[in-house]
C-alpha cells in the first residue's frame, strides 16, 4: 500500500487499503516476528564483508565483536558508491542461511566473480559431498523464498524502490 502519515486517523477500521497515491510504500500484513504473513522484520546493523561466512561459529564471533545482524557481500559497495554521489541508501535484505547454521560446502562454492551461479560446480560438490545434499537443496529453497520476499516487499515493478 501506499503510505501517508495521517491516513489512519480517519480510515475504515476494518481492512484499510491506504491512500491511493503517494511517495512512500508499506507492507501490509507484516510485522515484527510476523511469520504467518511471511515476513520477519529485523533492524541493525549490516556488516559488509568481502568474503563468505559460512560457518555459524564464525557468524557467531561477528556479531559478538560487531553486533551486526547479518552479514552481506553485495551491498557495502553500493553504499560507498551512494555516499560518494551524495545519494540516500537503504538496504532491504531476505537472508536465506540463518547465523546458527552452517553454509554446505555446494553453497560456497557455488557463486562465480561475477555473482552467476557455477551450477556444473555445484553438482560436482553435491555429487562429492552428498550427504549435504538435503542441506543444499532447503538453501536453494529458503534463497528463493527470499527473493519472493523481496519482490513482495518491493511491489509491482519495483514500485517502492523507484521503478515503474
Amino acid at each position: 500500500d501506499w503510505y501517508a502519515s495521517d491516513y489512519y486517523k480517519n480510515s475504515p477500521g476494518k481492512n484499510p487499503k491506504g491512500p491511493g497515491t503517494g511517495t512512500r510504500r508499506v507492507v501490509r500484513g507484516g510485522s515484527w516476528g510476523d511469520t504467518e504473513a511471511g515476513l520477519r522484520v529485523a533492524g541493525g546493523a549490516l556488516l559488509g564483508q568481502e568474503r563468505q561466512i559460512g560457518r555459524a561459529e564464525d557468524k557467531a564471533a561477528l556479531f559478538a565483536s560487531t553486533g551486526a545482524r547479518a552479514v552481506d557481500m553485495e551491498s557495502h559497495g553500493v553504499a560507498r558508491a551512494a555516499e560518494a554521489a551524495g545519494v540516500p541508501f537503504l538496504v532491504a535484505r531476505a537472508v536465506a542461511d540463518p547465523a546458527g547454521r552452517n553454509l554446505p560446502r555446494a553453497a560456497l562454492d557455488a557463486a562465480g566473480p561475477d555473482g552467476r551461479i557455477k551450477l556444473l560446480k555445484v553438482l560436482t560438490t553435491m555429487y562429492l559431498r552428498p550427504w549435504e545434499g538435503p542441506a543444499t537443496i532447503r538453501l536453494a529453497y529458503e534463497a528463493r523464498l527470499a527473493v519472493d520476499t523481496l519482490e513482495r516487499i518491493a511491489g509491482p515493478d519495483g514500485a517502492l524502490f523507484g521503478g515503474d
